[in-house]
């Protein structure tokens, strides 16, 4: 199965080792665990696709430990990007450019752009500055499940699979990266940790768009982030002691045998949502269901990231 590493320099070398040698390893990240392979190495890429199920279709995000890095990959600079790393890097954004042919198709999914991101945990930069090389790094888990904020919802997730994790606790903020898009008009392509009101402070003319098709951007398939079990949006259904409802701080439905709350604070129910989901998925519950939170009065665009999460794993998505 799957194994823990520490967090130590010897750990860190062993994480770097395994990595040179073609393998793949849970690495931690301010947003949540990934899955990491060498980016130019097309064999251990090849890795993370098998292991995961996820389909070629599907992107990876390059993460680098310097913005020196950004040239090595991008083959055009937007004069708005400077302005952009010095605001949100290192942190959980992920900013698409267009890409150099020499970044290998996989990692591409075919296309001509590549995701970079400059992540700011500190476990994470050690090991890429150790590597000095770019990381492709999706989120480790099995394709569409739940993402992974613990070292132990990774070997949950692998329980077969003799890679290294580097175990360094629960991660910040619980939720994936916000990727935004800077070839043409900017564009957020995926919701995550980095609002859309901070980035519009320096590009007022962001949109938000969906992508139509799953090699625009990672993350955006219509079903994903889901439990296994069967999980609905609950308007007024009849529930009974076999099942289990997700609340945030609003109401508990009548009947219902199992409850999570995560309060109604949107930064808190944040980084505590997926491990809700996988503590949610194990009880081994007939069905699952959410009571979305009550937006009166609060500021929606504060839970856009949850409500976006959500949608996407119920089977109302």
């Amino acid at each position: 199965m799957a194994h823990r590493l520490g967090t130590s320099s010897s750990d860190i070398v062993a994480a770097v080792d395994y990595l040179r040698s073609g393998g793949v390893v849970g690495v931690p990240t301010e947003t949540v665990y990934g899955l990491a392979a060498s980016a130019f190495n097309v064999e251990a890429v090849s890795k993370i696709f098998r292991l995961k199920g996820r389909p070629a279709s599907n992107p990876l995000i390059l993460h680098i430990h310097h913005q020196d890095q950004i040239e090595q990959i991008a083959s055009t600079i937007p004069k708005s990007l400077p302005r952009i790393v010095e605001e949100f890097w290192p942190g959980p954004l992920t900013v698409v450019l267009k890409s150099k042919s020499s970044v290998p198709e996989i990692v591409r999914a075919g296309g001509d752009t590549v995701a970079i991101r400059l992540p700011s945990h500190p476990i994470f930069q050690q090991l890429l500055a150790k590597i000095n090389e770019p990381l492709a790094a999706p989120s480790a888990n099995r394709s569409n499940h739940i993402s992974p904020t613990t070292a132990s919802h990774v070997e949950d997730d692998f329980p077969k699979e003799p890679f290294p994790i580097l175990d360094a606790g629960p991660t910040a903020t619980g939720l994936e990266s916000t990727v935004l898009s800077l070839v043409g008009v900017p564009t957020v392509l995926r919701l995550g940790a980095t609002s859309v009101e901070s980035l519009r402070q320096i590009l007022p003319d962001l949109t938000i768009k969906t992508p139509s098709h799953q090699s625009d951007s990672p993350g955006t398939s219509k079903r994903h982030y889901a439990p296994q079990t069967p999980f609905f949006v609950w308007s007024n259904q009849n529930l009974t002691k076999d099942e289990g409802v997700l609340i945030f701080g609003t109401p508990t439905p009548d009947g219902v045998g199992h409850i999570w709350d995560l309060s109604d604070n949107p930064f808190h129910a944040g980084k505590r949502l997926y491990a809700a989901l996988r503590e949610m998925d194990q009880s081994q519950l007939r069905t699952l269901y959410v009571v979305l939170p009550n937006l009166d009065g609060v500021n929606k665009n504060d839970w856009l990231v949850i409500m976006d999460r959500l949608r996407r794993a119920t089977q109302s998505g």
